[in-house]
């Protein structure tokens, strides 16, 4: 999850950040970018497209305000997660237009960010049928139907799809934590698979379709492949 925060305010911006800081504790795979300017953030998003997932946005800020800036951001990306902070409930039905899953009102809670951004971070996760990996600078969707099988490269992991293969730095543990556990498990220390792309097994390696050879079943990961198979076999005969 990679997230906007905007803030004119130094001191204040620096305890969103104190806050990102702890809660990327849980999260793990959460990262952030802190902006000063309304004007910088929609200057980032014309130059880079649309990376991020959510934006965090005080509101009355120098030319360009928060709502400006949420709307025109929306305006460009139908699924940004967004959020405003303002000392100022007033500003709340203005406010609406970009449709912000909630509003804050400063001081912020501590709690009540990190159980919005669970919400977010959830959203975003059910509402996806892709992955999405940063590549030569470029953002990238990768469908879920079109991915075989990931790999750790090194220290960068290389997604297997049924047209090209895609290679990115973030970590195979990144990747477990994100994908669709009803799709994919993690076999070994090295692969993460499909289990659409099964084509056979044995009791301790897995065959995968366009695959020369076998993957080996790690023994910490026998059990979830065993549970999540079974169970991924049951949905298909249900969907039949």
């Amino acid at each position: 999850m990679y997230i906007a925060i905007c803030d004119d305010d130094k001191q204040y911006l620096g305890k969103v950040d104190k806050y990102m800081q702890d809660i990327q504790k849980t999260f793990g795979d959460i990262k952030w970018r802190l902006f000063e300017r309304a004007e910088d953030v929609w200057e980032y998003y014309k130059r880079n497209g649309n990376k991020f997932d959510v934006l965090i946005t005080d509101i009355e800020m120098g030319e360009m305000s928060g709502i400006e800036l949420a709307n025109s951001v929306r305006e460009r990306d139908k699924n940004v997660i967004i959020f405003y902070m303002t000392n100022y409930t007033e500003y709340a039905v203005k406010c609406f237009r970009a449709e912000p899953l909630n509003f804050w009102v400063k001081p912020l809670s501590y709690e009540i960010v990190s159980e919005d951004l669970q919400r977010a971070h959830d959203r975003i996760l059910k509402s996806r049928e892709y992955v999405t990996i940063i590549e030569n600078r470029e953002r990238k969707d990768i469908k879920y139907n079109d991915i075989i099988y990931l790999e750790t490269w090194g220290k960068k992991t290389l997604i297997h799809t049924c047209r090209h293969d895609y290679k990115t730095n973030k970590s195979l543990s990144d990747f477990q934590r994100e994908l669709d556990k009803d799709r994919f498990v993690r076999v070994n220390q090295t692969y993460i698979i499909n289990y659409e792309y099964v084509r056979d097994f044995t009791k301790n390696s897995i065959e995968i379709y366009d695959v020369n050879g076998s993957m080996p079943i790690g023994r910490t990961y026998m059990e979830d492949w065993r549970k999540g198979f079974m169970n991924y076999n049951r949905r298909r005969l249900l969907e039949k």
